[in-house]
């Protein structure tokens, strides 16, 4: 059952801590959410992609005669006076879809959405494909026999193999769009205007993504070739609006050998106007990981205003283990 995703409104007090009431239907989980031209959107996952335990994935052996949702971004009912509650929860309506962007469905399974923010006028949001698990998804679903033992001894199947590797993987793409309650107006920031995909029957093809968007800043990741090194800006992890300006975290982990030095950590982006972003940093300021999350603080009290930025580090242990916490001003 993938229809679990709920939105919960918290409705608890001091002789009530824990309850909640559901004011909005979701076809599958809620990720991250923004509140946008006075309703509030999701951004979902599925409980197949994200790539952990895939090993024991339910898409082993699965039929595709049932397909179950896709991630995508739902939009809630205007939020009324008093805000929404249990009466708004099947007025939800989903007004993205992968499939609108990815041609290839099963590697469509492996997708993310990441986080989204409100920007003059505008929904930004971007796409996130934990490493491999598009390669995973293909191998277990598309091309089974690449699994079997032995495939990197065989020089045949360890060159189909590598092939499948290539052309599954995804970067990081983002998105923008305006009236999604009347007619959607969506565009392609960054982001490939064709993909690999895989036939049966023709094996692999090039076709255009499913709405034929061009992107408009430059290609999926940030920067030419990142397609080819995935493990570049695979995550847009989080996006936040700062004193009208809007502010792009990513997560990567330094793509395949050879990799330039100053490509190592998550990147931060911030788009000044309805123009293209610019890098603030491609490091993490120095260090590695990503932008988990982020909160700003422009009140003008206290002397603390700035945007604070959460690191995830991508280990525990020194040499620049650890999380950090950043202000940038």
């Amino acid at each position: 059952d993938f229809s679990t995703g709920r939105v919960l409104r918290y409705r608890g007090d001091s002789e009530d801590p824990l309850k909640w009431e559901e004011v909005g239907n979701l076809d599958t989980s809620g990720a991250n959410l923004a509140l946008h031209d006075g309703r509030i959107f999701v951004a979902t996952w599925t409980g197949i992609s994200g790539g952990f335990g895939l090993e024991q994935s339910p898409l082993e052996g699965f039929d595709f005669s049932t397909i179950p949702p896709f991630p995508g971004i739902f939009m809630s009912p205007p939020i009324p006076p008093g805000g929404l509650n249990s009466s708004n929860a099947d007025q939800w309506v989903k007004v993205w879809n992968v499939l609108d962007y990815e041609p290839d469905l099963v590697i469509a399974f492996s997708y993310l959405v990441g986080d989204l923010t409100s920007f003059m006028g505008h929904l930004y949001w971007g796409t996130m494909h934990f490493p491999s698990s598009s390669f995973i998804i293909h191998e277990l679903v598309s091309q089974p026999d690449l699994l079997e033992a032995g495939c990197r001894e065989d020089p045949e199947c360890s060159d189909r193999q590598d092939e499948a590797e290539r052309n599954s993987e995804r970067s990081t793409s983002v998105f923008r769009g305006k009236n999604f309650d009347t007619t959607p107006e969506i565009e392609l920031l960054y982001g490939e205007s064709s993909f690999p995909v895989f036939s049966p029957m023709l094996g692999w093809t090039t076709r255009q993504n499913t709405n034929s968007l061009e992107p408009l800043c430059g290609p999926s990741g940030f920067f030419e070739g990142a397609r080819d090194m995935p493990l570049i800006n695979f995550y847009t992890w989080t996006l936040e609006t700062y004193l009208n300006e809007a502010y792009l975290g990513t997560a990567d982990s330094g793509g395949r050998p050879p990799m330039p030095p100053f490509l190592s950590g998550g990147d931060l982006y911030r788009f000044s106007d309805l123009g293209c972003a610019e890098p603030i940093t491609l490091d993490v300021f120095g260090g590695s990981g990503g932008f988990r999350t982020m909160v700003p603080d422009e009140d003008g009290k206290d002397n603390d205003d700035g945007l604070y930025l959460g690191i995830a580090g991508r280990s525990n242990l020194l040499p620049d283990g650890g999380w950090k916490l950043l202000r940038f001003k």
